[in-house]
């Protein structure tokens, strides 16, 4: 199977987790075994910008996406709805400049796939992925931002909303530590998500001012029944001095279950 995949520029790792995977088998955790969604976040006070792929205590699969900020230009921004459906973040103002890596959109729909991330990389993923690219093809040309010295790491969760037996996927792109700091960029396949779990990526894990960025998403358990309810347990765990906005939607159904806080 690995001989089959396209020639790519940077490494990639291919994870088949909670599922026995044909490229790696890795034991499935329990619900019970897992920290909660406020426990996680509250032991990483500033997380960065965060998704969350969870399944309600009732079975709905939500896709949630925050951001923090600690600087005046961070905290200036919200989320606004655009008519095509994506979700874009933007300057409070409106005559504010656009800055590519804290302005972008946070979550495109096209075709069956619905992809939630935190910067310019969700609308060309969501693109060629509904061109039918496969997953290491519409990762492979993104890289970690450029902000010096942290490089912090891109994020998003993608979902097949057609495909019968798929579930979930985590992909990130960090700066690796070889001498040529490349990007490694890594998809994480959650496969079947568990009733009351989930899978947590935040761009930091860190405390304070001591900002490093995230190496793997982190299981978690969730114990609400509702795509609001995951959407609030996450807003409420966040420092209120540094949340920004954050929203949640249920993949499938995108327009009835889109929820903000901000």
């Amino acid at each position: 199977m690995l001989s089959s995949l396209p020639e790519i520029p940077a490494a990639f790792i291919l994870r088949h987790a909670r599922t026995t995977g044909k490229l790696s088998s890795i034991a499935p955790a329990t619900v019970e075994g897992m920290s909660g969604t406020a426990e996680v976040l509250e032991s990483r006070p500033n997380p960065g910008r965060g998704c969350l792929a969870a399944r309600t205590t009732s079975g709905t699969l939500c896709f949630v996406y925050f951001l923090t900020g600690r600087s005046e230009a961070s905290r200036n921004r919200v989320l606004v709805r655009l008519g095509n459906g994506d979700v874009a973040v933007q300057g409070r103002s409106s005559g504010a400049d656009r800055d590519p890596l804290r302005h972008y959109i946070a979550a495109a729909s096209r075709g069956p796939w619905v992809v939630v991330g935190n910067g310019d990389q969700v609308v060309p993923i969501a693109d060629a992925l509904a061109y039918g690219a496969d997953l290491l093809t519409a990762w492979s040309t993104h890289t970690y931002e450029p902000d010096a010295p942290i490089y912090t790491t891109r994020i998003c969760l993608a979902l097949n909303t057609a495909a019968v037996d798929g579930g979930p996927v985590i992909g990130y792109a960090r700066r690796s530590a070889r001498a040529d700091h490349a990007p490694d960029r890594v998809i994480w396949s959650l496969g079947h998500v568990a009733d009351g779990s989930g899978s947590l990526m935040t761009t930091y894990d860190s405390t304070g001012a001591d900002v490093r960025a995230s190496s793997t998403p982190q299981d978690i358990r969730t114990t609400s029944d509702s795509v609001a309810g995951v959407l609030d347990e996450v807003w409420s765990a966040l420092d209120p001095t540094l949340r920004v906005a954050a929203f949640a939607l249920d993949p499938s159904d995108v327009d009835a279950t889109f929820t903000t806080r901000q």
